[in-house]
C-alpha cells in the first residue's frame, strides 16, 4: 500500500487492514515503484494531481533504478 508523498517522499507501507499497525519499507521493489507511477498518471488524467507530480516521480524511479525503462 501507499501512503501519500510528505514533501519529496513517498512511503511504502505494507497492505494491511485499516486499523492495523503499519510499518515502513525501507527499500520497495521497482513493481511497486511502477504501480505509483501508475495511478499517479490516472490521478493527473483526473486532473487531481499537477502533470510535473509524473516527472518528479519517473526522475525518483530512474536514480533508484538506473537503465529501468518506464
Amino acid at each position: 500500500m501507499l501512503r501519500p508523498a510528505r514533501g519529496k517522499t513517498v512511503d511504502f507501507l505494507p497492505a494491511g487492514k485499516r486499523f492495523d499497525r503499519w510499518e515502513e519499507i525501507k527499500n520497495p521493489p521497482i513493481e511497486d515503484w511502477l504501480a505509483l507511477l501508475d495511478s499517479v498518471r490516472r490521478r493527473i488524467n483526473r486532473r487531481l494531481l499537477r502533470p510535473e507530480e509524473e516527472g518528479k516521480l519517473e526522475k525518483s524511479i530512474s536514480e533508484r533504478f538506473p537503465g529501468q525503462e518506464l
